[in-house]
């Protein structure tokens, strides 16, 4: 309306006012009155910052939503163009931009006053905002000085491991950097080398028998050692399959033999090569890869069962971390980057096959990424002897998964009181007008291995990480955002 519109200029003139006090009282030194006007600056935006929540409609986690949407999806990724519907959609991104900054500018004012507990405090505030604000080169800057401010309250607490951690996120976007590479020098000569590690019980370390890209999967899934295996195919793909007993299967791209998926399968379905249609009673081709031939019909048939699936690209790479039902994404779906970051563009929940909600990072539930990890891709991996890859690597070591504590899955154990499968032969006769063979839906899916369930949404951090060596402590500096102007207040 335009007495909100109206409230919300005057609210932001005030808080424009009072910031520019505090940066003034800033440079003059005087770092109790900056945190006074900055703190007034942010009292003053407030009404306005809760009204435009309150005024547009609520999403399911009680975020704010543009028509429906997240807040961020008004930025287009990587343009910096506002793509809101309405002059209110870009006042609302221009308040939560402005409390972002004067957080940040606040954090910087009580770290000099020594008052460094609330000075991490007001830096972790400004990066949850940030983080629903991708998309502009000003908003990586913003958050760049907040990690530094966060990073340097944290070495005045003592805690020098999450200061190192902040530090090398904050170098992965601004590696040229002067003041952010002289504090994470200086730290990561006063952090022992295992001090980042997690404790570790007293086991043997693990040492996998294939590299993580290895093209050696389906020989060794296939081997003796896995009694009870069944090879097959998924229904119309050319990647091969191999279930186990326990319901645990893999997929293996076709003609390569490098890990595709790992996910549960159903019961093995033997196919025909034609099905009757029920309408008409005209018998037609089953589909299938032509690139298989009659392989495809001489081998079992094989429906992905419900639960948690971790899909690879060709090179070994972990790429999707999605969960299905009734054979379509229901639930939380992470599209992951070789070096172990969240691609949040394409990350999001799913309903019945549709997109929902798009990325935010309170959907990610704490310890979701570690229970994953430690129930479904450990598991198998330690049982194939296949290695983990740097985005595995990265995870466990920022989930603190304990690796070599994690015992590989029995593959050969059936569930309680099942015997093992055997293929079982579908007729192609439809039973319904319209219906072709749906050989692979027939029969009842036995009880999908599932992971624990999680609430679709639920606290989360920043997603910002960067790739760290399991052996220690190491500063990756990578191509980023160019932070030319020196790491001061806005």
């Amino acid at each position: 309306s335009v007495s909100t519109h109206s409230m919300s200029a005057d609210a932001t003139a005030e808080a424009e006012a009072a910031k520019a006090r505090g940066n003034k009282t800033f440079a003059d030194g005087d770092f109790v009155a900056a945190e006074e006007h900055y703190t007034a600056a942010l009292a003053a935006l407030s009404p306005a910052f809760d009204g435009w929540h309150h005024g547009d409609s609520i999403s399911g986690d009680g975020g704010v939503s543009l028509n429906g949407c997240d807040p961020a999806l008004g930025l287009a990724e990587g343009s910096g163009d506002v793509n809101a519907n309405s002059q209110s959609d870009v006042a609302m991104l221009a308040s939560q931009s402005l409390r972002a900054t004067l957080l940040c500018n606040r954090s910087q004012a009580r770290h000099q006053a020594g008052l460094w507990q609330v000075a991490v405090e007001d830096a972790s505030e400004a990066l949850e905002l940030l983080s629903q604000l991708s998309g502009q080169a000003s908003t990586e800057k913003m958050r760049i000085k907040a990690l530094y401010r966060r990073a340097l309250s944290q070495e005045a607490l003592g805690n020098m491991v999450d200061a190192l951690l902040d530090l090398n996120l904050a170098l992965k976007m601004a590696p040229s950097n002067e003041g952010i590479v002289s504090a994470a020098r200086r730290l990561s000569e006063r952090v022992p080398r295992t001090a980042t590690m997690p404790p570790r019980p007293a086991v043997a370390p693990w040492l996998p028998n294939l590299t993580y890209n290895s093209r050696e999967v389906l020989r060794v899934a296939e081997s003796d050692q896995f009694s009870g295996r069944i090879r097959g195919f998924m229904p119309n793909e050319a990647n091969s399959v191999v279930k186990f007993p326990c319901g645990m299967g893999v997929s293996v791209y076709h003609g390569h033999g490098g890990l595709n998926a790992i996910l549960p399968l159903g019961p093995p379905r033997l196919l025909p090569r034609v099905c009757e249609l029920a309408d008409s009673g005209k018998v037609v081709p089953v589909p299938w890869p032509k690139e298989l031939g009659d392989e495809y019909f001489e081998r079992p048939n094989m429906r992905p069962c419900n639960g948690l699936h971790a899909k690879y690209s060709k090179g070994g790479d972990l790429r999707w971390l999605c969960r299905y039902n009734d054979g379509q994404l229901d639930g939380l779906t992470l599209r992951f980057e070789p070096e172990g970051f969240l691609r949040y563009s394409e990350c999001g929940v799913y309903r019945r096959g549709q997109l929902v909600e798009k990325w935010q990072n309170c959907l990610l539930p704490d310890g979701y990424l570690s229970l994953a990890l430690a129930d479904l891709i450990l598991p198998v991996k330690k049982a194939l002897g296949l290695g983990l890859s740097p985005c595995e690597e990265r995870l466990c070591f920022e989930e603190r998964v304990d690796v070599d504590g994690v015992q590989p899955m029995s593959l050969t154990l059936c569930a309680l009181g099942e015997v093992p499968e055997v293929p079982r032969v579908v007729s192609g006769q439809a039973r319904r007008t319209g219906d072709r063979c749906r050989a692979q839906l027939e029969g009842e899916l036995k009880p999908e291995l599932r992971s624990r369930d999680f609430a679709p949404i639920g606290p989360g951090g920043v997603g910002e990480a960067v790739p760290t060596a399991l052996g220690g402590t190491s500063l990756v500096v990578m191509s980023g955002v160019a932070l030319d102007e020196d790491l001061k207040i806005e």
